[in-house]
């Protein structure tokens, strides 16, 4: 099956052209964040498929959820190591608010749900059986998320090292999703980084008090800098070895 190259142009359309005429609120967090799912489901309408089918909204398994979770917090984990073992890293004495992170945590899945059924939903369905589908998938989804890179006014290394991550992180999604039969797992991975990311600290915040850990160096600290893409890397080849078998 070819790639959908119209639902991609129309997806980066949305981001790049209309997202920055939306005033700040809502709208502009749908034509961000939510927009693959909003795409998708202009163009799942336009097809006339079943949802279920066209957005990959199989329930998938709870060994898949539990693998989702595990996953997020390996690399968590890992990347604290890392980061501990060079003394980037510190233990700030302090703990984030269990509401707080209860909070951050729907947040996030809810966000993740916008994204996920874009890449691992609509996506992933019309790659399948494609030998490259999972770097397909990484390159839209890279593509589609430069745009935070240029926003927050991230240096180039910065960038490369996030798109690297998103590119290694498509290969291992897209084997949870085939193996779950749903993007729901993946959503639930992407929810849980993002939330573990936040709330231990390993993110781009340096000097934040009110999480468990404090660093020097967020370039090298944060889950999508340099230690969090060797920790993915580490995890994805494993997987994939694993798989193969």
């Amino acid at each position: 099956m070819r790639p959908p190259l119209p639902w991609i142009a129309t997806l980066l359309a949305v981001v790049y052209l209309v997202r920055p005429l939306t005033p700040p609120g809502p709208l502009r967090m749908l034509t961000g964040m939510w927009s693959p799912l909003l795409v998708a489901v202009a163009f799942t309408l336009l097809e006339r498929r079943p949802w279920r089918e066209s957005l990959n909204l199989g329930p998938g398994t709870p060994r898949a959820y539990g693998v989702a979770v595990a996953g997020a917090a390996l690399v968590a984990f890992l990347t604290a190591v890392m980061g501990l073992a060079t003394g980037h890293l510190q233990a700030t004495g302090g703990h984030p608010d269990p509401l707080q992170v209860a909070a951050t945590f729907g947040v996030w899945v809810g966000g993740a749900l916008g994204e996920e059924l874009g890449w691992r939903g609509y996506l992933h369905v019309r790659l399948e059986g494609r030998r490259l589908a999972p770097l397909w998938v990484g390159l839209t989804w890279s593509a589609w998320h430069l745009r935070t890179v240029w926003e927050k006014g991230g240096s180039a290394w910065r960038g490369a090292i996030f798109v690297a991550g998103l590119l290694v992180g498509s290969w291992w999604l897209f084997r949870l999703t085939q193996w779950s039969g749903s993007a729901l797992p993946a959503t639930l991975f992407h929810g849980t980084w993002n939330t573990l990311r936040n709330t231990i600290r390993l993110d781009d915040k340096a000097g934040a008090m009110d999480g468990w850990l404090w660093s020097d160096a967020p370039a090298l600290t944060d889950t999508e800098g340099a230690f969090g893409l060797v920790a993915l890397a580490l995890m994805t080849a494993v997987t994939l070895n694993a798989a193969s078998r």
